[in-house]
């Protein structure tokens, strides 16, 4: 996948996304790890694993790269890590490996105080949401939440605005963003970046971030992510690969097709005979056919 991502890099640069999602296992009893949880995306509590992805995407070919386990306190005590951590290890692997970005994006989830001044050090150039009530002090004195701050407050036809200020004794760039909201009307979501561009840029390079959901959804309705049984976290840990395998694999093909999306490439390769199927399989990696 390190490889993918070098070559397509060359030619269409990309950013590097992390997010988490919920692997649910909810009538699972002898599971090692699985645990109870809240489901957000379902609204309502659950039972199963939490996985926290690290992908690359240029909008075109999403390349998942690997993840990391998210197991609650309980189950593992003073070995527990954050999402921020994991994030940390994520990112490290990314500079380790050498892995080619232009910039990191993320959901407010991860734009904690620990995690911001770690992507300082690291000179990693970044933008994600950020929640509406931190408090940041302009230049001009003015210490207030972002929701109430002058200086980000959207008037009359203003769709963003920008500011840059500090925030737990460090300086960035923050953005107020008026969006559409998925059943109609429009709400204001705050960014924070550290790197220094138009207003309307920011949300630009955010909305990048949907590309790890899509991949998700993918993954679980139409690559079984869910649907492994296996009791041992090892074999659990496979079939994840496995499955994000797949769905890199139909994300290159989906590109070379031209396809809207990789549940429509995955019906497309359906109507071919079997063994041209391995044979762009094999194409796409000599031993891949161990997994198909």
């Amino acid at each position: 996948m390190i490889v993918l991502v070098k070559e397509i890099h060359k030619n269409l640069p990309g950013w590097i996304i992390i997010d988490d999602t919920i692997l649910s296992k909810f009538f699972s009893k002898l599971i090692v790890g699985v645990y109870d949880l809240y489901n957000a995306a379902l609204k309502r509590p659950d039972r199963g694993f939490c996985i926290i992805v690290l992908c690359w995407s240029n909008g075109k070919i999403t390349i998942p790269i690997k993840f990391k386990w998210l197991f609650s306190k309980e189950i593992i005590g003073e070995k527990h890590k954050t999402k921020s951590n994991l994030a940390e290890e994520l990112l490290f692997f990314c500079k380790r490996k050498k892995i080619p970005f232009k910039y990191f994006t993320a959901d407010g989830h991860y734009s904690t105080v620990n995690f911001l001044p770690f992507l300082i050090g690291q000179k990693i150039k970044f933008v994600m949401k950020i929640s509406r009530n931190r408090k940041i002090k302009t230049s001009n004195g003015i210490y207030e939440q972002l929701q109430k701050h002058p200086s980000l407050k959207l008037l009359r036809n203003s769709r963003c605005a920008k500011v840059k200020a500090f925030y737990h004794g460090e300086q960035y760039f923050f953005s107020s963003q008026k969006v559409e909201k998925k059943y109609g009307g429009y709400e204001t979501i705050y960014l924070i970046s550290n790197v220094d561009v138009k207003a309307k840029k920011y949300l630009e390079m955010y909305r990048g971030r949907w590309e790890i959901e899509e991949m998700f959804r993918t993954l679980k309705q139409s690559l079984g992510l869910n649907d492994c049984q296996a009791r041992d976290i090892d074999k659990q840990k496979v079939h994840i690969y496995a499955s994000l395998f797949a769905y890199a694999f139909l994300s290159i093909e989906k590109n070379r097709l031209n396809l809207k999306n990789p549940e429509e490439t995955k019906m497309e390769l359906l109507q071919l005979k079997l063994n041209k199927v391995i044979c762009r399989i094999a194409s796409f990696r000599g031993n891949f056919q161990c997994f198909a």
